[in-house]
Protein backbone atom coordinates (compact mmCIF):
# COMPACT_ATOMS: atom_id res chain seq x y z
CA UNK A 1 0.00 0.00 0.00
CA UNK A 2 1.51 3.64 -0.73
CA UNK A 3 0.48 6.47 0.76
CA UNK A 4 -0.34 9.93 -1.04
CA UNK A 5 -1.06 13.55 -0.33
CA UNK A 6 -4.30 15.25 -2.54
CA UNK A 7 -1.49 18.65 -2.41
CA UNK A 8 1.46 16.47 -4.31
CA UNK A 9 0.68 17.32 -7.90
CA UNK A 10 4.10 15.25 -9.03
CA UNK A 11 3.49 12.53 -7.09
CA UNK A 12 -0.52 12.32 -8.46
CA UNK A 13 0.64 12.41 -12.01
CA UNK A 14 3.24 9.56 -11.72
CA UNK A 15 0.42 7.20 -9.73
CA UNK A 16 -1.83 8.52 -12.59
CA UNK A 17 1.25 7.13 -15.00
CA UNK A 18 1.83 3.90 -13.56
CA UNK A 19 -2.00 3.24 -12.75
CA UNK A 20 -3.34 3.95 -15.86
CA UNK A 21 -7.14 4.96 -16.41
CA UNK A 22 -8.99 2.86 -14.01
CA UNK A 23 -6.77 4.85 -11.23
CA UNK A 24 -6.85 7.97 -12.83
CA UNK A 25 -10.72 7.76 -12.42
CA UNK A 26 -11.14 6.02 -9.72
CA UNK A 27 -8.66 9.21 -7.82
CA UNK A 28 -10.33 11.60 -10.21
CA UNK A 29 -13.99 10.46 -8.73
CA UNK A 30 -12.54 10.62 -4.46
CA UNK A 31 -11.46 14.49 -5.57
CA UNK A 32 -14.76 15.57 -5.73
CA UNK A 33 -15.34 14.65 -2.63
CA UNK A 34 -12.26 15.12 -0.81
CA UNK A 35 -13.14 18.23 1.30
CA UNK A 36 -15.76 15.77 2.96
CA UNK A 37 -12.86 12.50 3.65
CA UNK A 38 -9.71 13.67 5.06
CA UNK A 39 -8.67 9.94 4.46
CA UNK A 40 -9.62 7.94 1.38
CA UNK A 41 -8.67 5.15 -0.52
CA UNK A 42 -9.11 3.34 -4.17
CA UNK A 43 -7.75 0.50 -5.37
CA UNK A 44 -4.40 0.65 -7.23
CA UNK A 45 -4.04 -1.00 -11.15
CA UNK A 46 -2.11 -0.82 -13.97
CA UNK A 47 1.91 -1.01 -13.12
CA UNK A 48 1.43 -0.15 -9.18
CA UNK A 49 3.09 -2.81 -7.16
CA UNK A 50 0.77 -1.88 -3.93
CA UNK A 51 -2.84 -2.93 -3.96
CA UNK A 52 -4.27 -0.03 -2.43
CA UNK A 53 -3.69 3.42 -2.77
CA UNK A 54 -4.50 5.89 0.68
CA UNK A 55 -4.93 9.57 0.03
CA UNK A 56 -5.00 11.79 2.76
CA UNK A 57 -5.10 15.52 3.15
CA UNK A 58 -2.03 17.34 4.57
CA UNK A 59 -0.67 20.14 4.53
CA UNK A 60 3.05 21.42 5.19
CA UNK A 61 2.34 24.44 8.11
CA UNK A 62 4.87 26.95 8.34
CA UNK A 63 6.72 26.25 11.61
CA UNK A 64 8.78 22.83 11.41
CA UNK A 65 7.14 21.96 15.51
CA UNK A 66 4.24 21.82 13.30
CA UNK A 67 5.20 20.20 10.13
CA UNK A 68 6.89 17.16 12.65
CA UNK A 69 3.30 16.88 14.61
CA UNK A 70 1.51 16.89 11.09
CA UNK A 71 4.10 14.41 9.26
CA UNK A 72 3.72 11.91 13.16
CA UNK A 73 -0.01 11.98 13.30
CA UNK A 74 0.25 11.20 9.04
CA UNK A 75 2.20 8.20 9.85
CA UNK A 76 0.35 6.99 12.67
CA UNK A 77 -3.67 7.28 10.97
CA UNK A 78 -1.90 5.87 7.75
CA UNK A 79 -0.14 2.82 9.42
CA UNK A 80 -3.43 2.36 11.82
CA UNK A 81 -5.89 2.42 8.77
CA UNK A 82 -3.10 -0.39 6.82
CA UNK A 83 -3.34 -2.71 10.34
CA UNK A 84 -6.89 -2.50 10.31
CA UNK A 85 -7.19 -3.40 6.64
CA UNK A 86 -4.72 -6.10 7.11
CA UNK A 87 -1.68 -4.90 4.67
CA UNK A 88 1.63 -5.86 5.76
CA UNK A 89 3.47 -2.88 4.08
CA UNK A 90 3.26 0.74 3.53
CA UNK A 91 5.20 2.68 2.00
CA UNK A 92 5.59 6.71 1.96
CA UNK A 93 7.08 9.84 -0.12
CA UNK A 94 9.06 11.82 1.67
CA UNK A 95 6.17 14.52 2.53
CA UNK A 96 7.33 17.97 2.89
CA UNK A 97 10.93 17.74 0.64
CA UNK A 98 9.89 18.54 -2.39
CA UNK A 99 8.53 21.90 -2.94
CA UNK A 100 7.51 22.94 0.56
CA UNK A 101 11.45 22.75 0.85
CA UNK A 102 11.52 22.11 4.85
CA UNK A 103 15.11 21.39 6.24
CA UNK A 104 15.50 17.48 4.82
CA UNK A 105 17.12 16.58 7.82
CA UNK A 106 14.46 17.03 10.10
CA UNK A 107 11.89 15.60 7.87
CA UNK A 108 13.61 12.63 7.51
CA UNK A 109 14.35 12.45 11.16
CA UNK A 110 11.11 12.71 12.16
CA UNK A 111 9.11 10.36 9.09
CA UNK A 112 11.91 7.12 9.88
CA UNK A 113 11.51 7.85 13.90
CA UNK A 114 7.78 7.52 13.59
CA UNK A 115 7.20 4.93 10.91
CA UNK A 116 9.76 2.58 13.36
CA UNK A 117 7.59 3.70 16.41
CA UNK A 118 4.52 2.41 14.71
CA UNK A 119 6.46 -0.52 12.86
CA UNK A 120 6.57 -1.90 16.04
CA UNK A 121 3.39 -1.60 17.24
CA UNK A 122 1.69 -3.13 14.17
CA UNK A 123 4.34 -5.42 12.33
CA UNK A 124 4.30 -3.42 9.07
CA UNK A 125 7.20 -3.00 7.08
CA UNK A 126 8.16 0.52 5.88
CA UNK A 127 9.15 2.09 2.99
CA UNK A 128 10.12 5.56 1.46
CA UNK A 129 9.82 6.38 -1.51
CA UNK A 130 12.17 9.02 -2.91
CA UNK A 131 12.67 10.54 -6.73
CA UNK A 132 15.66 9.91 -8.59
CA UNK A 133 15.92 13.32 -8.77
CA UNK A 134 16.02 13.99 -4.95
CA UNK A 135 19.20 11.96 -4.37
CA UNK A 136 20.40 14.57 -1.53
CA UNK A 137 17.00 13.47 -0.01
CA UNK A 138 17.70 9.73 -0.33
CA UNK A 139 21.26 10.42 1.49
CA UNK A 140 19.70 11.49 4.58
CA UNK A 141 16.94 9.17 4.82
CA UNK A 142 19.82 6.66 4.38
CA UNK A 143 21.15 7.83 7.35
CA UNK A 144 18.32 7.58 9.26
CA UNK A 145 18.19 3.87 10.26
CA UNK A 146 15.35 2.50 12.47
CA UNK A 147 16.98 2.30 15.47
CA UNK A 148 18.57 -0.95 17.04
CA UNK A 149 18.07 -2.69 13.80
CA UNK A 150 20.53 -1.74 10.93
CA UNK A 151 17.50 -1.19 8.43
CA UNK A 152 14.22 -2.44 8.92
CA UNK A 153 13.26 -0.14 6.32
CA UNK A 154 13.79 0.20 2.64
CA UNK A 155 14.10 3.01 0.19
CA UNK A 156 12.84 3.01 -3.19
CA UNK A 157 13.15 5.33 -6.35
CA UNK A 158 9.73 6.11 -8.06
CA UNK A 159 9.09 2.16 -6.77
CA UNK A 160 5.12 1.81 -7.23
Amino acid sequence: MIVICWTSERLLEMIYSYGGSSVRSAINEQLGKKHKNVFTSVQADGDIKSKRIYIIHWRAESQIDLVKKSLEDLISVAMQRAYEDNYRSIAFPAFGCGDYKHPVEVITKTMVKKAHQEQVLYNIAVSFIIQSTQQSVFHHFEKHPAPGSGRDHDWRDQGF
